[in-house]
């Protein structure tokens, strides 16, 4: 399901300095700080804002703060530069520049105490060392609520020729930019019926109106169908705020095409608000705030639909120039959720090779049975490289999803043991339709009550029509009548956003993930544990220590990012290539067609 996704929370981000050189000749520097995005693909920069100026100060302590968007599925870039003020005039040229650090927010809101310290750099003096900068992230007041909901339609238009009507209700959030609607919830079907009453139900406003009170919510009233295709009975379009200002809280739902033909027409019913409330709830950095960690475990498929590694056609297939679909995935998802988890280290399993002469549905990785866990983004694809020189593996079958998932599950439920909060994501790569549906639905019914979230990237060509149905967004998965107690599935093809770069992959993956772990939290009653107190002067100083590390790293990043880039142009010549060879065989079949008329003309 695609998505607009809404910030997570709004967060004032303040600096401070310590120990910055003294670029004055004879007193300290007069530092000020500005703040600056970074574009994730191009490093350019915009400046936010700016803070005060203080004289003679190596040790500032900046009262002005930054208002910043967050969003948890997204790699949000920013620069604090430092400057050494030299007058009055604002064109930063005409001040000495100290130094910069450039953060990613996830990885300020996920550190502990929200608080990151990194050496100042500058790219003109590129072995001095000019100080340290601390960054410190809060959370404002503009936090998501819960809007408790119980509505009932009254004298609803009749849709079914031998029967009354069979409505549900859609709910859609106006789009911040450009025209069109988002779908954010769907009631369940009441039968035969011109007066449903639906069953209460809470949605948060971050995911309703973006914690805008005042932005546009559409109620799409629909008879069902047994042909799939429902009928609009009508539409209303209301906000948070009109709705808590009525006093009758009824609305009237309009069928556009009738009310044009029908002179006298009124409505095609009303929609009576029988409850509604709005709930302060803890919000998901109240959580973060508390020390709560995101853990990642990855899972890959290694059944021989993938194609032998060593073909350019396969899906494993990778070399000095290229990453493969796989290594994408786990780049690209495994970068936002690192962010999350203070000790980097991550368990990965694999699953659908023979390996040893024996198949296996979740084997290590690293090889290690009793220790699956590898150290950061990097570990998890070094592991990913080297099982293809295990002793006698081999691409296998079939693609069974339940072991990986069962074992995932008894890893959270040790989170539940634990004292401090914890979360876990399971992050699934597969190239093809589940084999074992049945126990996979199982699994997940069961792991529903874990404090666990599982992301499926599906990679290649196949058709994963069937994984939509574990992707509970319109129904909750179930097993023998059994019903996930929440939904924690979310299922992505990689085609889709392909051409579209990392961030659109990493926003469509990850984007419900603070949804479903405040779900969880909230479902077990455990509210977020007291924010974590952290000392400037314990804070571990990270980065490099001068221009030249930095430009290493930096380096490195444009390479990933060509790579990326490259293959994308590839796959778009291959199917223009592909466009162009069917044009010319069908040419080609035309032609032969003609000929053969024309000889047969000839004959008679």
């Amino acid at each position: 399901m695609q998505m607009q996704t809404q910030p997570q929370s709004k967060v004032m981000v303040s600096v401070s300095c310590k120990d910055l050189i003294s670029l004055d000749t004879f007193s300290k520097s007069d530092p000020m700080a500005v703040l600056f995005s970074v574009d994730p693909k191009t490093r350019r920069t915009a400046e936010i804002g700016r803070t005060e100026w203080y004289k003679d100060n190596k040790n500032p302590v900046f009262t002005k703060t930054f208002l910043v968007d967050y969003h948890f599925e997204q790699t949000q870039l920013f620069k604090v530069g430092i400057y050494d003020v030299d007058g009055k005039s604002t064109d930063l040229r005409k001040h000495d520049y100290i130094g910069e650090i450039v953060f990613n927010l996830g990885e300020l809101m996920g550190s502990r105490g929200q608080t990151i310290s990194k050496h100042l750099v500058n790219p003109k003096k590129p072995k001095r060392k000019n100080g340290i900068c601390y960054v410190v992230a809060e959370e404002t007041d503009e936090t998501s609520k819960n809007c408790h909901m119980r509505i009932q339609g009254i004298k609803l238009d009749k849709k079914d020729f031998f029967g009354k009507s069979d409505p549900y209700i859609n709910f859609y959030r106006k789009k911040i930019e450009g025209e069109g609607w988002i779908k954010v919830h769907t009631t369940e079907v009441k039968k035969g019926t011109l007066y449903p009453k639906w069953k209460p139900f809470t949605l948060t406003t971050t995911l309703l109106c973006g914690n805008d009170q005042g932005r546009a919510i559409k109620l799409e009233v629909l008879d069902w169908n047994k042909s799939g295709k429902p009928d609009l009975i009508g539409n209303t379009i209301v906000t948070l705020q009109e709705i808590m200002d009525s006093k009758n809280k009824k609305f009237d739902i309009i069928e556009p095409r009738k009310k044009r033909k029908k002179k006298k027409y009124q409505n095609s019913g009303q929609l009576n608000f029988t409850d509604f409330r709005l709930e302060e709830t803890p919000s998901f950095i109240s959580y973060l705030r508390g020390g709560c960690e995101i853990s990642m475990v990855t899972a890959i498929d290694f059944t021989g639909s993938n194609g032998q590694p060593t073909q350019s056609n396969s899906l494993h297939y990778h070399d000095s120039f290229t990453i493969n679909d796989y290594q994408n995935a786990i780049t690209t998802c495994g970068s936002i959720l690192a962010n999350y988890d203070h000790d980097q280290m991550f368990p990965s399993f694999g699953f659908g090779a023979k390996i040893g002469g024996q198949v296996s549905h979740c084997f290590p990785l690293n090889g290690n049975v009793n220790n699956p866990q590898v150290h950061g983004v990097q570990g998890i694809l070094q592991a990913y490289n080297n099982v293809f020189n295990f002793p006698n593996f081999r691409l296998w079958g079939p693609t069974n999803f339940a072991p990986i998932i069962n074992s995932v599950a008894n890893i959270a439920r040790q989170f539940t043991r634990s004292e401090g909060q914890k979360y876990l994501v399971l992050l699934f790569i597969t190239d093809g339709e589940i084999t074992d549906m049945n126990q996979t639905k199982k699994a997940i019914v069961e792991a529903s009550d874990l404090p666990l979230s599982i992301v499926i990237v599906g990679v290649g060509p196949a058709n994963f029509d069937k994984m939509e149905e574990l992707d509970g967004d319109d129904v909750r998965v179930s097993y023998q009548g059994k019903r996930a107690t929440r939904d924690i599935v979310q299922f992505v093809p990689f085609r889709d956003f392909k051409s579209q770069g990392p961030q659109a992959l990493a926003r469509e993956t990850l984007a419900e993930i603070p949804d479903q772990l405040m779900g969880y939290f909230k479902s077990k009653g455990i509210k977020p544990n007291p924010p974590v107190q952290v000392n400037l002067s314990q804070v571990q100083t990270t980065g490099p220590q001068n221009f030249q590390q930095q430009q290493q790293n930096f380096q490195q990043q444009q390479q990933q990012q060509q790579i990326q880039q490259n293959q994308v142009q590839q796959q778009q010549m291959m199917q223009q290539q592909q466009m162009r060879q069917q044009q010319m065989m069908q040419q080609q079949q035309m032609m032969q067609q003609q000929q053969m008329m024309q000889q047969q003309q000839k004959k008679f």
